[in-house]
């Protein structure tokens, strides 16, 4: 069990695109598929402000259970074990809306939670199933998105072209800010200094400012893939209340 909690990879390494992880694909897209069939149901339910919270919740345990690992390994850089990597943002803020309902919120997280798919698919870590590491990464991804398509399925938010300028807007505004700040303390979040760790192999080994515009392009790229949808009807109509 020690070694279930290693940061250590054990030999068995994770390989992307085999067996492990197409089976880890799948099944993200199976629990998504159910969630969307049965948001009638769950809309519908006298408990779904109970499923609701307790999907919140537990998004937001199996993200904080990264820092008690990074401890338990005996990792106390600050670069590493503060809570404001990319994903923890898209999860904060999608789990503060699913408590709260919040549509100002959901509607810059939605956009920004279409990055899972590029972690999922491109999953840059060496653990597999037998390490609390590969559980916690792809369990934690799935929910992340599965919050954002709650909201849009169950909760029926629906975002607009100004929640995409809103999302594109914070991205800008948070970047200058993060990028210094990782400078300061040599850390990498919201993969704003280095290619370490991003989930795409053609990025490796760059750095610098270069990479840096690099990295803020493919943010707005990515939140662009959210609002592909707007191509294909004509105007777009704010959210009713």
């Amino acid at each position: 069990m020690t070694n279930f909690f290693s940061y250590e990879a054990s030999e068995n390494v994770f390989k992307l695109f085999g067996l492990t992880h197409i089976v880890s694909i799948v099944l993200v897209f199976v629990f998504i598929f159910v969630l969307v069939v049965f948001r009638d149901k769950i809309r519908n339910s006298p408990k779904e402000k109970v499923i609701r919270y307790i999907f919140a919740i537990t998004c937001i345990l199996i993200e904080m259970s990264l820092y008690p690992w990074y401890l338990l390994n005996g990792e106390t850089r600050l670069s590493m074990v503060l809570p404001l990597d990319l994903c923890g943002f898209i999860i904060y803020v999608g789990a503060i809306a699913m408590l709260t309902k919040k549509y100002s919120l959901f509607e810059v997280g939605w956009f920004w939670s279409f990055g899972t798919w590029l972690a999922i698919f491109f999953n840059p870590h060496p653990y597999s199933i037998d390490r609390f590491r590969f559980y916690q990464y792809m369990i934690n991804h799935a929910l992340m998105f599965g919050m954002y398509v709650y909201m849009f399925a169950v909760l029926k938010f629906r975002p607009t072209i100004n929640s995409f300028k809103k999302s594109i807007l914070v991205l800008v505004v948070i970047s200058p800010f993060m990028y210094v700040f990782n400078t300061i303390i040599d850390g990498n979040f919201f993969l704003l200094n280095n290619s370490d760790g991003a989930p795409v192999e053609f990025v490796a080994n760059m750095s610098g400012l270069p990479y840096t515009l690099f990295a803020v392009f493919m943010g707005i790229l990515i939140l662009s893939i959210g609002n592909i949808h707007y191509l294909f009807r004509g105007k777009v109509n704010e959210r009713s209340s």
